[in-house]
Protein backbone atom coordinates (compact mmCIF):
# COMPACT_ATOMS: atom_id res chain seq x y z
CA UNK A 1 0.00 0.00 0.00
CA UNK A 2 0.69 4.00 -0.37
CA UNK A 3 2.21 4.54 3.16
CA UNK A 4 0.96 8.05 3.23
CA UNK A 5 -3.07 6.21 2.69
CA UNK A 6 -2.89 2.80 3.65
CA UNK A 7 -4.28 1.68 0.43
CA UNK A 8 -3.10 1.27 -3.20
CA UNK A 9 -1.76 1.98 -5.48
CA UNK A 10 2.07 2.59 -5.20
CA UNK A 11 4.44 4.55 -7.58
CA UNK A 12 8.45 4.22 -8.30
CA UNK A 13 10.55 5.49 -5.35
CA UNK A 14 7.02 5.60 -3.16
CA UNK A 15 7.37 4.49 0.61
CA UNK A 16 4.61 1.51 1.01
CA UNK A 17 3.49 -0.21 3.68
CA UNK A 18 3.38 -3.96 3.55
CA UNK A 19 0.39 -5.95 5.96
CA UNK A 20 0.56 -9.48 7.14
CA UNK A 21 2.08 -12.11 9.56
CA UNK A 22 5.14 -13.58 10.20
CA UNK A 23 6.99 -10.62 8.17
CA UNK A 24 9.95 -10.47 10.72
CA UNK A 25 11.38 -12.29 13.73
CA UNK A 26 11.94 -8.93 15.27
CA UNK A 27 10.93 -5.36 15.45
CA UNK A 28 13.38 -2.84 14.26
CA UNK A 29 13.63 -0.04 12.52
CA UNK A 30 16.77 1.55 10.26
CA UNK A 31 19.07 3.73 12.10
CA UNK A 32 20.91 5.87 8.92
CA UNK A 33 20.63 6.07 5.43
CA UNK A 34 20.70 4.82 3.15
CA UNK A 35 18.54 2.23 3.76
CA UNK A 36 19.70 -1.09 4.42
CA UNK A 37 18.24 -3.80 2.43
CA UNK A 38 18.38 -6.55 5.10
CA UNK A 39 16.93 -5.82 8.81
CA UNK A 40 16.19 -8.15 11.46
CA UNK A 41 17.45 -11.73 9.37
CA UNK A 42 14.57 -10.45 6.76
CA UNK A 43 14.07 -8.62 3.22
CA UNK A 44 11.26 -8.01 1.03
CA UNK A 45 12.15 -8.33 -2.73
CA UNK A 46 9.79 -6.92 -5.65
CA UNK A 47 10.77 -8.55 -9.33
CA UNK A 48 13.96 -9.95 -7.42
CA UNK A 49 15.23 -6.50 -6.57
CA UNK A 50 15.58 -6.34 -2.51
CA UNK A 51 13.99 -2.69 -1.50
CA UNK A 52 15.08 -0.08 1.00
CA UNK A 53 13.96 -1.32 4.89
CA UNK A 54 12.74 1.55 7.44
CA UNK A 55 10.67 -0.81 9.43
CA UNK A 56 9.98 -4.37 9.96
CA UNK A 57 7.84 -6.08 12.64
CA UNK A 58 5.72 -9.18 12.83
CA UNK A 59 2.55 -7.87 11.07
CA UNK A 60 4.26 -4.93 8.85
CA UNK A 61 7.28 -4.08 6.97
CA UNK A 62 7.76 -0.14 5.61
CA UNK A 63 10.43 0.58 3.20
CA UNK A 64 10.85 2.44 -0.31
CA UNK A 65 9.43 0.93 -3.66
CA UNK A 66 12.96 1.04 -5.91
CA UNK A 67 12.76 3.78 -8.43
CA UNK A 68 13.44 0.96 -10.96
CA UNK A 69 10.35 -0.79 -10.78
CA UNK A 70 7.16 0.42 -12.58
CA UNK A 71 4.59 -2.36 -14.47
CA UNK A 72 3.59 -5.34 -13.36
CA UNK A 73 5.85 -6.52 -9.94
CA UNK A 74 5.69 -9.69 -7.72
CA UNK A 75 7.00 -9.44 -3.95
CA UNK A 76 8.16 -11.92 -1.76
CA UNK A 77 9.12 -11.54 2.15
CA UNK A 78 12.34 -13.50 3.41
CA UNK A 79 12.85 -14.46 6.92
CA UNK A 80 14.78 -16.88 8.91
CA UNK A 81 11.83 -19.05 9.10
CA UNK A 82 10.91 -19.14 5.34
CA UNK A 83 9.93 -17.36 2.69
CA UNK A 84 6.56 -15.99 1.30
CA UNK A 85 4.00 -16.95 -1.53
CA UNK A 86 4.40 -14.40 -4.09
CA UNK A 87 2.43 -11.54 -3.94
CA UNK A 88 1.37 -9.83 -7.22
CA UNK A 89 0.39 -6.02 -7.71
CA UNK A 90 0.85 -2.86 -10.57
CA UNK A 91 3.25 -0.12 -10.17
CA UNK A 92 1.74 2.67 -11.58
CA UNK A 93 4.07 5.99 -12.77
CA UNK A 94 2.83 7.69 -9.88
CA UNK A 95 0.09 7.81 -6.94
CA UNK A 96 0.37 10.96 -5.31
CA UNK A 97 -1.11 11.31 -1.68
CA UNK A 98 -0.95 13.74 1.05
CA UNK A 99 0.39 12.19 4.57
CA UNK A 100 -2.09 13.51 7.74
CA UNK A 101 -1.17 14.81 10.88
CA UNK A 102 -3.21 16.11 14.09
CA UNK A 103 -0.24 18.67 14.22
CA UNK A 104 -0.35 18.65 18.24
CA UNK A 105 -3.97 18.44 18.46
CA UNK A 106 -4.57 21.73 16.59
CA UNK A 107 -6.95 19.46 14.74
CA UNK A 108 -9.56 17.50 15.88
CA UNK A 109 -8.82 14.01 13.09
CA UNK A 110 -5.82 14.02 11.09
CA UNK A 111 -5.54 16.59 8.21
CA UNK A 112 -3.17 17.00 5.13
CA UNK A 113 0.06 18.22 6.24
CA UNK A 114 0.21 21.60 4.92
CA UNK A 115 2.14 24.26 5.76
CA UNK A 116 1.70 28.69 4.65
CA UNK A 117 5.14 29.46 3.43
CA UNK A 118 5.51 32.43 4.86
CA UNK A 119 4.87 31.46 8.35
CA UNK A 120 5.83 27.87 8.29
CA UNK A 121 2.29 27.61 10.35
CA UNK A 122 0.09 24.50 9.33
CA UNK A 123 -2.94 25.05 7.51
CA UNK A 124 -5.99 24.06 9.82
CA UNK A 125 -9.22 25.92 10.36
CA UNK A 126 -8.27 28.27 12.18
CA UNK A 127 -5.43 28.96 10.34
CA UNK A 128 -7.25 29.60 7.02
CA UNK A 129 -5.79 29.63 3.40
CA UNK A 130 -5.77 33.19 1.68
CA UNK A 131 -5.63 33.41 -1.98
CA UNK A 132 -2.40 34.27 -3.81
CA UNK A 133 -0.09 32.60 -0.80
CA UNK A 134 2.59 29.83 -1.42
CA UNK A 135 1.90 26.65 0.33
CA UNK A 136 4.18 24.05 0.74
CA UNK A 137 2.84 20.36 1.50
CA UNK A 138 4.24 16.55 2.30
CA UNK A 139 3.51 13.51 0.59
CA UNK A 140 4.31 10.34 -1.49
CA UNK A 141 3.97 9.11 -4.81
CA UNK A 142 4.88 11.74 -7.43
CA UNK A 143 7.30 8.41 -9.13
CA UNK A 144 10.50 8.96 -10.35
CA UNK A 145 12.45 11.92 -10.27
CA UNK A 146 15.34 14.15 -12.53
CA UNK A 147 18.50 13.65 -11.97
CA UNK A 148 18.37 10.52 -10.78
CA UNK A 149 18.65 9.34 -7.06
CA UNK A 150 19.83 5.85 -5.74
CA UNK A 151 16.65 3.87 -4.09
CA UNK A 152 17.50 4.01 -0.42
CA UNK A 153 19.34 7.39 -0.66
CA UNK A 154 18.26 10.77 1.18
CA UNK A 155 17.43 13.76 -0.81
CA UNK A 156 20.90 15.95 -0.05
CA UNK A 157 19.98 19.63 0.72
CA UNK A 158 22.07 20.97 -2.47
CA UNK A 159 20.22 19.83 -5.24
CA UNK A 160 16.75 19.63 -6.01
CA UNK A 161 15.35 16.54 -7.52
CA UNK A 162 11.96 16.80 -9.31
CA UNK A 163 9.37 14.61 -9.92
CA UNK A 164 9.62 13.64 -13.81
CA UNK A 165 5.71 14.06 -14.00
CA UNK A 166 4.39 17.32 -12.56
CA UNK A 167 1.63 17.00 -10.75
CA UNK A 168 -1.92 19.45 -11.73
CA UNK A 169 -3.29 20.68 -8.47
CA UNK A 170 -6.53 21.93 -7.99
CA UNK A 171 -8.32 24.11 -5.18
CA UNK A 172 -12.07 24.31 -5.50
CA UNK A 173 -11.40 23.26 -9.15
CA UNK A 174 -9.38 26.41 -10.19
CA UNK A 175 -6.01 25.58 -11.09
CA UNK A 176 -3.11 26.17 -9.03
CA UNK A 177 0.50 27.03 -10.08
CA UNK A 178 2.75 24.25 -9.08
CA UNK A 179 6.44 25.94 -8.17
CA UNK A 180 8.34 22.47 -7.00
CA UNK A 181 6.84 18.98 -7.39
CA UNK A 182 9.61 16.65 -6.24
CA UNK A 183 11.92 15.20 -3.27
CA UNK A 184 12.11 16.93 0.26
CA UNK A 185 15.42 17.44 1.02
CA UNK A 186 17.23 15.46 3.76
CA UNK A 187 14.73 12.65 3.33
CA UNK A 188 14.25 9.51 1.96
CA UNK A 189 11.14 9.03 -0.59
CA UNK A 190 9.20 11.56 0.88
CA UNK A 191 7.43 14.04 -1.76
CA UNK A 192 7.52 18.13 -1.34
CA UNK A 193 4.52 20.54 -3.71
CA UNK A 194 5.19 24.26 -3.77
CA UNK A 195 1.52 25.77 -4.64
CA UNK A 196 0.09 28.83 -4.82
CA UNK A 197 -3.45 29.18 -4.31
CA UNK A 198 -5.31 30.46 -7.47
CA UNK A 199 -6.31 34.22 -6.85
CA UNK A 200 -10.20 33.04 -8.21
CA UNK A 201 -10.28 30.09 -5.58
CA UNK A 202 -13.61 29.87 -3.72
CA UNK A 203 -14.00 30.81 -0.33
CA UNK A 204 -15.58 28.74 2.61
CA UNK A 205 -15.15 25.59 4.30
CA UNK A 206 -14.36 22.71 2.82
CA UNK A 207 -12.74 23.46 -0.16
CA UNK A 208 -11.07 20.40 -2.59
CA UNK A 209 -7.64 20.24 -3.11
CA UNK A 210 -6.89 17.80 -5.73
CA UNK A 211 -3.74 16.65 -6.91
CA UNK A 212 -3.38 14.22 -9.87
CA UNK A 213 -0.25 12.71 -11.65
CA UNK A 214 -0.50 10.22 -14.22
CA UNK A 215 -4.20 8.31 -13.79
CA UNK A 216 -4.35 8.71 -10.36
CA UNK A 217 -6.04 11.65 -7.96
CA UNK A 218 -5.89 12.59 -4.69
CA UNK A 219 -8.31 14.69 -3.26
CA UNK A 220 -9.32 15.94 0.66
CA UNK A 221 -12.17 18.43 1.24
CA UNK A 222 -10.75 20.11 4.60
CA UNK A 223 -9.19 23.17 2.92
CA UNK A 224 -10.62 26.52 4.24
CA UNK A 225 -10.19 29.69 2.60
CA UNK A 226 -10.38 32.91 3.70
CA UNK A 227 -10.37 36.39 2.75
CA UNK A 228 -8.33 37.51 5.43
CA UNK A 229 -6.10 35.63 7.82
CA UNK A 230 -6.52 34.87 11.69
CA UNK A 231 -2.91 35.28 12.29
CA UNK A 232 -0.09 37.23 11.45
Amino acid sequence: TNAATFIEPVAPGALISVFGENLSPLQTRAGSTPLPTFLADSCMTVNNLPIPLLFLSAGQINGQMPFEIQGPATAVVHTSGGVSEPFSFEVLSAAPALYRSTFGGQASEPIPIIFRAFNNEPVTLSNPVRRGEVLFMFGNGLGRVSPLLGSGEAAPANTLFSAVQTPTVTIGGRPATVLFAGLAPGFVGLNQLNIQVPADAPLGFNIPLRITSGAVSSESRTLRLSSRSSRL
